[in-house]
């Protein structure tokens, strides 16, 4: 068997088998255990009572588990004991600080478990989280990762399970006579959008020159939109002009957006679903905004759900101007 002097804290121990901790390869713990009792490697290896191990340590030689780990495996190095695995989203700093020390019977629910957890003291759960994750991409479930989050079958995994919810009286969305009563209602902030909305609107419409108190004609509605457009950001933004199918109808969206997967993955329009889409042409806000105002004066006349679903027999045509405008806009 053999043994190291082991210096930690100013003591010195003699240290069987250093490097691991020893169990008893005969005694279990109990005979419906699945572990075997603990040998205590400061001692010659003589057993311990695994129920009373803590105890045990501190009694005879005035130590944690953590300690005796120490000791026996890291042969009293501290610089070994392993870093919390946490990384923060926003920055990507990792943290430094040391992890937490599980047991020396580290066995939950008759699993074996690492001797220490995956976080520190202030990150147990969010490295525990984090790690779940990297563990489930490396088997291909990715149902925590923000880009399976838009596949259509967990958002209708997600349908079904709100839906439920509702039903059982378990949402703030639940119906009045369903809801659980230490459930509040939902409040919503809709009436706040749509003065929003307005207030858009109308702040287009003065800087082009048209009074908020009228009507106004398909042209001008053109033309504010286009405006509100210019109004949402800078005008050397890089901006999409993207083409989406509109499933269940006779019309195809075309749309402008600073990220178009991001849009109609997360979206529909005007109650239909988003079905297969293309990115038609990438430039400055300013030109993306010319781009779009040219082809709806051209084919206004065939806009036929919203300000932006185009008749589905138009769609060849109007794509065959859409490349004209792109090359006397220089995109």
């Amino acid at each position: 068997m053999k043994k190291k002097k082991v210096i930690y804290k100013e003591k010195e121990y003699i240290v069987s088998c250093p490097g691991r901790i020893e169990y008893s390869r005969t005694n279990l713990v109990s005979p419906r255990s699945k572990y075997f009792q603990i040998l205590d490697q400061l001692d010659d290896c003589k057993e311990l009572s695994t129920s009373q191990r803590k105890q045990y340590l501190f009694n005879k030689y005035g130590l944690t588990e953590f300690e005796y780990y120490i000791i026996v495996v890291f042969e009293g190095d501290e610089s070994k004991i392993p870093i919390c695995s946490y990384k923060n989203p926003y920055t990507g700093e990792k943290c430094n600080q040391p992890r937490v020390f599980r047991s020396l019977v580290p066995i939950k629910n008759g699993k074996w478990m690492n001797y220490f957890m995956d976080g520190c003291k202030d990150h147990l759960a969010n490295a525990a989280t984090q790690v779940a994750q990297r563990e489930n991409y490396k088997r291909g479930v990715t149902g925590l990762q923000k880009a399976n989050r838009r596949s259509k079958e967990w958002r209708k995994k997600l349908s079904i399970n709100a839906k439920k919810q509702i039903a059982d009286g378990n949402s703030i969305f639940s119906p009045d006579d369903v809801r659980k009563p230490w459930i509040p209602k939902a409040e919503t902030n809709i009436e706040k959008l749509k003065q929003t909305t307005r207030d858009s609107y109308d702040k287009a419409a003065i800087d082009i020159g048209l009074p908020v108190d009228k009507t106004f004609s398909v042209d001008e509605l053109i033309a504010i939109d286009r405006k509100m457009f210019l109004n949402k950001g800078d005008l050397f933004d890089i901006c999409e002009y993207y083409l989406v199918e509109l499933e269940n109808s006779n019309a195809f969206k075309l749309g402008v957006s600073r990220n178009t997967s991001n849009r109609i993955d997360l979206r529909g329009y005007h109650g239909y679903s988003y079905g297969k889409s293309t990115v038609l042409a990438k430039s400055t806000r300013e030109k993306i905004a010319e781009l779009e105002y040219s082809v709806k004066m051209e084919f206004k006349e065939f806009i036929v759900i919203g300000n932006e679903g185009f008749l589905i027999e138009k769609k060849e045509e109007i794509l065959s101007f859409i490349q004209e405008q792109l090359k006397l806009l220089s995109i």
